[in-house]
């Protein structure tokens, strides 16, 4: 795992509630300062929050992770404030957003007699302020398509009803046979390009593991670089009429080349200004798994302002039934479920590339 950009913070969550989980993992805070005309006040306004560390919450009975603390918490500004309202719960309940008392219970609880004040707490660069250098594979790849059809990485694929020829040189999916990093040999490779350039890679486990049990190798092994801002596929999604958003990498592979996935259920500011850019003036549907589909609120200002640049008549969120995701159905049968969901809100979706 890469290092918090707020260590201390970091592991005084660990010492309080045991688990911690990093969300947007290398992300900047960014924000500015604006005058509140409500309070008469000039106040810091966030434009992206960037990394945060989520525990679950001690109020509402959470196990899901669901609060979520920004790693600027508890550390003074350049004015002198400490940001306590940098912390949000986010099931339906009012836990620390607007009490401020909790908020204060819950900086004494961090910085109990003898434990450090994260006042003083050294805040790391983000990794948009370093130099990450180039990405490369993570060892000598050969695209599927260059593989014998009795490849355990064709057998899977075709298992789940993809085509690995198409994998191979669409979108250039690849097979790993040794590797520095133990978790990326003898594993698909998915690589992610923006402008022509590799960003990005993950590496999946040709095959289905009961994935809850910690002694099986994880399903997914990806690259140790912050991935908010990017989108998989964005490339040639651009190229097509109507962009369609999903999840994961076989979302997009079930949906077809004008589908992208950013490998999260959650809208990311950055992602949202590079959809925004890629389909200005055209359709855009969020295609929701339904495990994931009640948690579109998390970043439900983001999907607000998606749906705003896009305008009447073309952006749509369908929702696919209980117990599927997009990379589970046949093209035809995902394209119909996203066909009707978005007619049913007044937008019309088309297949075609543009020319």
């Amino acid at each position: 795992m890469e290092q918090p950009l707020n260590p201390m913070l970091h592991a005084l969550l660990k010492r309080r509630f045991g688990k911690v989980k990093i969300t947007n993992p290398g992300a900047a805070f960014r924000g500015h300062i604006g005058h509140d005309w409500a309070s008469g006040r000039d106040v810091l306004k966030v434009d992206m929050r960037g990394e945060g560390y989520a525990v679950c919450c001690p109020h509402c009975g959470d196990t899901r992770f669901r609060l979520i603390v920004n790693h600027r918490w508890g550390v003074r500004d350049s004015r002198g404030f400490r940001n306590l309202w940098l912390v949000k719960c986010y099931n339906d309940t009012d836990c620390f957003n607007t009490d401020k008392t909790r908020r204060g219970e819950l900086l004494e609880e961090l910085e109990a007699p003898g434990w450090q004040r994260l006042e003083n707490a050294r805040v790391m660069p983000a990794s948009e302020d370093r130099d990450l250098g180039e990405v490369v594979f993570p060892g000598p790849v050969t695209r599927l398509d260059e593989l014998p059809p009795g490849h355990p990485a064709w057998l899977y694929l075709a298992g789940r009803g993809f085509d690995p020829v198409r994998l191979g040189r669409a979108y250039g999916v690849s097979w790993c046979q040794e590797s520095r990093y133990t978790l990326a040999r003898r594993r698909l490779i998915v690589p992610f390009y923006e402008e022509g350039e590799l960003v990005y890679w993950q590496a999946r486990y040709p095959g289905e593991l009961d994935w809850k049990d910690k002694t099986n190798p994880p399903k997914y092994w990806n690259l140790a670089r912050p991935r908010g801002a990017i989108v998989y596929n964005i490339d040639a999604a651009r190229n097509y009429a109507t962009g369609v958003v999903c999840e994961g990498v076989s979302d997009v592979w079930a949906v077809g080349p004008m589908a992208v996935a950013l490998l999260n259920n959650r809208l990311l500011p950055a992602q949202r200004r590079k959809l925004q850019a890629a389909f200005a003036g055209r359709p855009l549907v969020l295609l929701l798994d339904p495990d994931h589909a009640g948690e579109a609120g998390e970043a439900v200002g983001e999907v607000d302002l998606l749906r705003q640049a896009a305008g009447p008549g073309r952006f749509a969120i369908v929702r696919l039934p209980e117990g599927r995701d997009a990379g589970s159905l046949s093209r035809a049968v995902v394209r119909q479920y996203v066909e009707e969901g978005a007619a049913e809100q007044g937008v019309t979706v088309s297949w075609k590339r543009l020319e």
